[in-house]
């Protein structure tokens, strides 16, 4: 429904170009989230399919790992030397492994700290940007390196949410009606 087409020279001289203006932004984003829903629909239904289809696949494949990982378990002996087998599809055999296992990981992260092993632990900061501005725009007078506070008039617009739900179900009715393009969902 939207194209370049529908793109003008568009200038906005009067209330009337104004509202104009904001009946077609209200027309595109029904037809955007229409568009989303029905690729969110399709992916859905792919995602299903491909869990349907790969569950039997992924059995098979902890199958031949568990009796592959049973043979190699109870023969160490084949595997002294070498210690794998090289075929064309892969390698299997023994190797040397540490695994860790983690039971009471609050347990684990206050040893960690009591023993000051930083590097065991992750720490991921950032800033609150709503709360910057809290502290910015209150009275408080607290300033913060780095930041800098932008006051004065910015436009907006807001789309109403009552007719774009009506515009999405009229869209997508109009779409369910027309006949598939080979590339869509």
């Amino acid at each position: 429904m939207s194209d370049r087409r529908r793109m003008t020279d568009l200038r906005i001289l009067d209330q009337k170009s104004a509202e104009d203006a904001l009946k077609e932004l209200a027309n595109l984003h029904a037809e955007a989230k229409a568009l989303e829903a029905e690729y969110e629909e399709a992916v859905h239904t792919l995602k299903a399919a491909f869990e349907e289809e790969s569950a039997g696949i992924e059995r098979a494949y902890a199958h031949y790992e568990s009796k592959l990982d049973s043979f190699i378990l109870a023969n160490q002996n084949l595997f002294k030397k070498p210690r794998s087998v090289k075929t064309l599809f892969g390698e299997f055999g023994l190797r040397l492994g540490t695994k860790v296992s983690i039971g009471d990981a609050d347990q684990a992260l206050a040893d960690c700290k009591a023993q000051g092993l930083s590097q065991c632990i992750k720490v991921q900061e950032s800033l609150i940007k709503s709360e910057v501005k809290k502290v910015l725009a209150s009275d408080s007078g607290v300033q913060i390196a780095g930041t800098t506070v932008l006051k004065g008039d910015v436009s907006f617009h807001k789309i109403d949410k009552t007719f774009a739900d009506k515009a999405i179900a009229q869209i997508r009715a109009t779409r369910a009606e027309k006949p598939e393009p080979k590339n869509a969902p």
